[in-house]
């Protein structure tokens, strides 16, 4: 956190993890100061207490997403639907028919909402898959569905496994999980 130079954007980071451990030890029934939050060699959340509870978090602007499965991998990420230059990011994140119908759903909708159903679908897919985005993006085929329409339960592909992935959004924010099935 010190690493932040702006003094609000570590306030936010830590009101986060505050959050998230607040929620975890919910979850786990016992106080939030002994859950143990630790990263795996990839670089991956894990509950050092816990090894059969996957977890993983997010974060963008005010809003905190946390999921954890003791079922199998699990990935979240939540982003706000904002102005951003997406376009020039497509050749590093899409195929280019995936990317054309990125464009053309973009342009149906009259909003960045299917960019970002995109982006956290392929994020959320990729830390389940325990890479996250170094992973790479292209790899995950979204299908156009997905860009245009809330969903839950629809099953995306990622070398020889499966996820399935909920996508649920609004005009301020989007989020996906993936889990692994």
């Amino acid at each position: 956190m010190s690493r932040l130079a702006n003094e609000q954007a570590r306030g936010a980071l830590s009101d986060h993890l505050t959050e998230r451990r607040a929620l975890l030890a919910k979850l786990l029934d016992g106080p939030a100061e002994q859950v143990a939050i630790g990263h795996d060699e990839h670089g991956a959340p894990c509950l050092q207490d816990h090894p059969g509870i996957h977890v993983s978090f997010s974060r963008s602007g005010r809003w905190n997403a946390l999921a954890c499965s003791a079922a199998s991998e699990v990935g979240v990420d939540i982003e706000l639907v904002r102005d951003t230059g997406w376009k020039p990011m497509l050749e590093m994140i899409c195929k280019p028919s995936e990317a054309g119908e990125l464009r053309a759903a973009v342009d149906r909708a009259g909003t960045l909402v299917p960019f970002f159903r995109l982006w956290t679908i392929k994020e959320a897919v990729l830390k389940a898959a325990g890479s996250g985005l170094k992973g790479g993006a292209k790899r995950v085929g979204v299908p156009l569905c997905l860009m245009e329409l809330d969903s839950s339960g629809k099953r995306i592909a990622l070398d020889d496994r499966a996820y399935r992935v909920d996508v649920s959004s609004s005009d301020a924010c989007v989020v996906a999980r993936a889990l692994r099935v």
